[in-house]
């Protein structure tokens, strides 16, 4: 399978041409700095909230969890003198305080996103769904992608358990072209 043509035909399909949309750059997160390019993750606003489509190569094969995090860098920052990848990031972005760590839907964290499959080929084309997010929400916030999955729950370890952050990208800070038209 020619998985470049597949790649680029996954950044060029638009779900609604009059759909609110932005964008995240999406690099390896390392401890110097940001790294290498991996794609792209569109970000589109529907009627049942942000849909995620990640055009993403080069990743581990595995189910990564990933997030939205409140600070608008994917530079590295230093944690008791120790240099954490994409750390400036901060942490994971709490529009409402709730206690309860769960799935994306009901009354658990807006941050937990579902799961993004990476195929063994080290491609994520999956789409993911965000049902109580919009665009103003997540804008000028980074998408930050961890190295291992969530488990959804703070049972056995804080925050799920998503592992180190391997992967990140400002969104976008602009309005796309489509959400300047009427």
């Amino acid at each position: 399978m020619d998985y470049e043509r597949l790649f680029m035909a996954c950044l060029l399909v638009s779900p609604a041409a009059s759909a609110a949309e932005i964008t995240a750059p999406i690099n390896v997160a390392e401890k110097h700095g940001v790294g290498a390019a991996v794609g792209i993750m569109r970000i589109v606003e529907t009627a049942f909230g942000l849909a995620f489509y990640p055009a993403l190569k080069e990743l581990s094969q595995v189910l990564h969890c990933f997030h939205i995090h409140e600070k608008p860098s994917c530079t590295f920052s230093k944690k008791e003198g120790v240099k954490v990848s994409a750390l400036a990031a901060g942490g994971h972005f709490y529009p409402k305080v709730s206690k309860n760590h769960v799935e994306p839907w009901g009354e658990g964290r807006l941050e937990d996103l579902p799961a993004l499959y990476v195929a063994t080929e080290g491609i994520s084309v999956s789409s993911a769904h965000a049902p109580r997010f919009k665009v103003f929400d997540v804008r000028n916030r980074v998408t930050m992608i961890h190295g291992g999955r969530s488990n959804h729950s703070d049972y056995l370890m804080p925050l799920g358990d998503g592992g180190a952050r391997v992967a990140c990208g400002v969104i976008d800070r602009q309005p796309s072209s489509q959400m300047l038209s009427p």
